[in-house]
Order: structure tokens, then C-alpha cells, then sequence
């Protein structure tokens, strides 16, 4: 039996109470929205990050269980503005575990294509103050859903990296044919 050296981190069960969710978001327009993290947040602090990072929390139900696409939905509405997503439009594509938080996390991608929630839409709505946690970040940002674009915004430093991660597996999952050229960033990339 292995144990851990002081340095290295191991989950004590017990620990382990919450579920993060996050996701890449692109309205109707076809524009990912990014944002920067709040530097007074305790996470992430100014860095650059995903569309949405949200907590699960009990209320999340869905036919009397826990429904993570529920708390997703939430979470957009909370950070975005956005009310009518349906939770049919969420899709979670990968699961981790951070030990910095003791969290487990879901990490997905919601497309808006055919709904009338466009970039201009998600910028009204924070701007007129309807997204009720739009502290959390400082600014929203966009640029074109395609792969050039994503590569370009990957080979940015200044990442959360949860939210790196879910951005190369959300654009690995939605352009399959260009998931070698996306690969090679993540072996540019030092410290990710």
C-alpha cells in the first residue's frame, strides 16, 4: 500500500459534498460565450472561464431525483439572464474531480441554434441587470464556435483550467473531425 507524501492530495470520503456544473454555451448565433472571472471570487479569480460555473444544489430535481441539466438551466439563467433554456439542450460530456475543492464536477455544451437566445440577447440581459449573479464575472466576451477560434482562445494562459478543459472537450465533441489540430494544443500548452 502506497500512502501519499505531505505534498500530494488524496479525497477523504466524507469530504466530498458537492457537484459542480459547468458549460460552453453558443446562442443562435454562433458565438461561444467566454467570460473573466470576477477577481473577488473565490475561484478562478480573473482568469478566463467558460459560460457558466455553477454549484448543484438540493432544488435540482426533475421528476423527484436530482437532475443535473435542471442546475445547469439554473445556472444559465442565474449568470446569463437566459430563462427559457430547456434542460433537452444540455449535454454533459465529460465528469472530474478537483482536489483543490474536494468537488466533483460535470462538464458540458449547450447549442441555442434554433432558439431566439442570441449574443446580443445574453448581453441585454446582463446589462439590464436580469442575470441576478453576473458579479461572478467582470465581462462576457465572444468569439466565433468554430475551431480556429477555439484554438486561438486555448492558447490563451490566463485559463481556470477546469473551464480549458471544458472548452477543448466541448469543441473536441462538436468539431470530431478537427479533434487531432485541437490535441496539439493541449500538448502546447504548458501547465494545464
Amino acid at each position: 500500500i502506497r500512502t501519499p507524501s505531505r505534498t500530494q492530495k488524496i479525497a477523504v470520503a466524507g469530504m466530498l459534498n458537492a457537484v459542480g456544473l459547468s458549460a460552453t454555451v453558443v446562442p443562435s448565433d454562433g458565438f461561444l460565450v467566454l467570460t473573466r472571472r470576477n477577481a473577488r471570487m473565490s475561484s478562478g479569480r480573473g482568469g478566463r472561464h467558460i459560460s457558466v460555473n455553477e454549484g448543484m444544489q438540493p432544488s435540482d430535481v426533475l421528476g423527484g431525483s436530482l437532475d443535473p441539466a435542471v442546475g445547469l438551466v439554473r445556472g444559465i439563467d442565474e449568470e446569463l439572464g437566459i430563462s427559457d433554456v430547456e434542460s433537452s439542450l444540455v449535454r454533459f460530456h465529460s465528469a472530474i474531480f478537483d482536489l483543490d475543492r474536494y468537488q466533483f464536477g460535470l462538464l458540458g455544451h449547450v447549442d441555442l441554434s434554433g432558439t431566439d437566445t442570441s449574443w446580443q440577447r445574453v448581453t441585454e440581459r446582463r446589462l439590464t441587470g436580469i442575470a441576478k449573479d453576473k458579479v461572478e464575472a467582470r465581462r462576457l466576451e465572444r468569439i466565433p464556435w468554430n475551431p480556429d477560434a477555439v484554438i486561438g482562445a486555448l492558447m490563451d494562459p490566463d485559463w481556470v483550467a477546469h473551464g480549458w478543459v471544458n472548452l477543448l472537450l466541448s469543441a473536441i465533441s462538436s468539431f470530431p473531425t478537427r479533434a487531432d489540430d485541437l490535441l496539439k494544443v493541449q500538448a502546447s500548452v504548458e501547465g494545464v
